[in-house]
């Protein structure tokens, strides 16, 4: 049997979700106002759990009571590879809790982005850019190895490139030079290799996959 109290509630939310929308730790949560008794909410309560662990209250929020699409943003979250942290958000009246919503979640995967897979030099020396970096906070050092396999004809400005706790985020750039070989053997290609070097880096990272960039350098002898 359904009690006044009971049947006086607000009813779940709707359509929770989760966004990460700056490098430092900023999630935007958005939902819809729960449909059944929601013409006197007093509040919401919001919580996370990190890695199915303890939900926790995360403090500090207002959000609005009368907005039928609440956009919330929660910042200071730890968003280091390999956490998981799921949400969820239940309203609150003068009879008491709504249910729990707990469909939103981000998972912080660790990764590394090449902006190009793919670069043109000539044997003059011309040069061309390309840029690297992580996907997810890591929580140590990361160092990604940059080797030519051919330096006869292309050669990388960097050889290492670390990243840490605070850089991770930050684009780094390796420029690529063309080499003169006196030689009339048409165009060349040399294949550029970026690895994560194991023994240097967050374990979280260390099961990436070798990514390459071909570069073409063109022959002018």
């Amino acid at each position: 049997m359904i009690t006044s109290n009971s049947a006086a509630i607000p009813g779940p939310i709707t359509g929770l979700t989760a966004t990460e929308t700056t490098t430092s730790g900023t999630i935007s949560l958005v939902w819809g106002k729960p449909t059944l008794n929601s013409s006197a909410l007093q509040s919401y309560e919001i919580q996370k759990s990190v890695n199915s662990g303890a939900w926790e209250t995360i403090p500090g929020l207002s959000p609005s009571t009368t907005a039928e699409i609440v956009q919330l943003s929660v910042s200071g979250l730890a968003v280091e590879a390999g956490r998981t942290i799921q949400f969820r958000v239940r309203a609150k009246n003068a009879a008491g809790n709504g249910p729990w919503d707990t469909s939103a979640q981000i998972s912080f995967i660790a990764g590394y982005s090449v902006s190009k897979s793919a670069v043109s030099v000539s044997e003059s020396g011309s040069t061309e850019t390309f840029t690297v970096r992580l996907n997810a906070k890591p929580a140590s050092n990361v160092v990604i190895s940059v080797v030519s396999d051919d330096v006869g004809e292309a050669t990388v400005s960097a050889s290492l490139l670390t990243f840490d706790t605070s850089n991770w985020a930050t684009a780094q750039t390796v420029t690529v030079t063309g080499v003169a070989d006196n030689s009339v053997d048409g165009n060349q290609n040399a294949t550029l290799t970026l690895s994560v070097v194991d023994v240097s880096s967050d374990n979280n990272f260390d099961s990436l996959a070798d990514q390459t960039v071909t570069a073409t350098v063109a022959d002018i002898d």
